[in-house]
């Protein structure tokens, strides 16, 4: 997927610019890191229209099941987006999300995303802070391109999860 792509260039970049200066320059970090969550949310966009498309109907019939709350809830990536600098731990899917009619492949992305999700909080702490520590953001935008990679070498996006 393009947005997959455009994330590896991004995160590229920003490695890159590091190893190259060995310093962070922060506001470079920052508007980076804001490109990468932009494709990101984008990607979980796409990725939440597929799922209702593919669905269809037993989705709808799922949600309705369930709590007006959980229903209108936006997804557990858009919602970690919306906490802002305080980002916690990780919410679980939705149980909209882990019906019977998810198939194998979704629940492999959804997993994978998950664990890109949270590797995209640590790289957006580290360049959020007034100085950026070089180390850190090396450690996690190789984090996120040995994710993306391996998102990309294996079947339907069956990554491990670490």
């Amino acid at each position: 997927m393009a947005y997959l792509q455009n994330i590896a260039t991004l995160t590229r970049l920003l490695r890159d610019q590091v190893q190259q200066c060995n310093s962070v320059n922060g506001d470079f970090a920052r508007d980076v890191t804001a490109e990468i969550w932009r494709n990101f949310d984008q990607l979980d966009r796409y990725r939440r229209e597929q799922m209702d498309m593919t669905q269809g109907g037993m989705r709808t019939v799922a949600m309705r099941d369930l709590s007006p709350m959980a229903a209108n809830a936006p997804s557990e990536y858009l919602a970690l987006r919306e906490i802002g600098a305080e980002r916690g731990a990780l919410t679980p899917p939705s149980p909209a999300v882990q019906g019977h009619q998810m198939t194998d492949m979704m629940r492999r992305m959804d997993a994978c995303l998950t664990r890109l999700s949270a590797r995209l909080i640590e790289l957006e702490r580290e360049t959020g802070t007034a100085n950026p520590n070089p180390k850190w953001v090396l450690e996690y935008t190789n984090a996120i391109l040995r994710l993306l990679d391996e998102m990309s070498t294996t079947q339907g996006g069956n990554c491990s999860a670490r």
